[in-house]
């Protein structure tokens, strides 16, 4: 199953990840581990732009172990955080520049 997941997140389209990413969620909330799928959805379903992705993103960020055994943060907990980080600058540079276009009209 880990492998489908792989290649539907790497190939797949919007909608086909979306399902994917719930299946994922049902899966780790009745126990199941899939440790070595988080780089590959940071890397290609985190910089989607899709809402629906986006919130079961959100969902899954939730329930994902986010701490080594030993308790140590995992280093791709930081790329998440700084994957959202940049989005948030993104907008707000974005916020900024149609308030300027308002207020000069």
């Amino acid at each position: 199953m880990k492998c489908n997941f792989e290649t539907i997140w790497r190939k797949g389209d919007l909608k086909t990840k979306a399902e994917a990413l719930k299946k994922t969620i049902h899966l780790m909330l009745n126990g199941e581990k899939y440790p070595s799928l988080l780089m590959t959805i940071i890397r290609f379903v985190l910089p989607l732009q899709d809402h629906t992705l986006k919130k079961l993103l959100l969902v899954f960020w939730e329930i994902v172990p986010k701490t080594t055994p030993d308790g140590k943060l995992l280093h791709e907990m930081i790329l998440v955080c700084d994957a959202y980080r940049k989005a948030s600058g993104k907008n707000k540079a974005q916020q900024y520049s149609k308030s300027r276009i308002h207020d000069s009209a």
